[in-house]
């Protein structure tokens, strides 16, 4: 029976919370591009947001018997067109953690750091979680070389 009432519970999240995810991705826009850093280097950068489905959702909660902390996600990939230099690269990447570590409350104090140690099949990025309005939403910082590693290389949910 309990299993209904989180089932109804995440429904009602889910549905309550698309405008305030298109906000969080709003302010995260805002912070991380009016940041004199970012200026000065002028990378591209795109961001995406997602909510987890509601199936995805489901699962954990019979699996782990609680809520999932990463219901709420947001995406920041960045480029510098015609840069190769990778040192670069993730210098922007661990500029934009330092930004939003320094305009948002952190959950958890907690980095998980997949660039200087990466995942046995290739997965790099930057985690974080911060806790904004009332949710926690896990950050997702990587460059558009981890990003598309990450959609079409090893650590894809294809080569699993």
């Amino acid at each position: 029976m309990k299993f209904v009432k989180f089932f109804f519970i995440t429904k009602n999240l889910l549905l309550r919370n698309y405008n305030l995810i298109h906000n969080t991705k709003k302010s995260l826009e805002e912070v991380i591009t009016s940041n004199y850093r970012i200026q000065n280097i002028e990378p591209l950068i795109v961001y995406e947001s997602r909510i987890k489905k509601h199936g995805k959702i489901f699962k954990n909660i019979i699996n782990k018997e609680r809520l999932p902390i990463d219901i709420y996600g947001l995406r920041i990939i960045y480029d510098i067109p015609g840069s190769d230099n990778y040192t670069n690269m993730n210098y922007i990447g661990y500029n934009i953690l330092d930004i939003i570590h320094k305009n948002f409350q952190i959950y958890n104090n907690e980095v998980d750091d997949y660039i200087k140690y990466p995942k046995e099949n290739g997965y790099k990025s930057l985690h974080t979680n911060i806790y904004y309005k009332k949710c926690i939403f896990e950050i997702q910082i990587r460059d558009v070389y981890m990003h598309h590693h990450t959609l079409y290389g090893n650590s894809s949910n294809y080569h699993k």
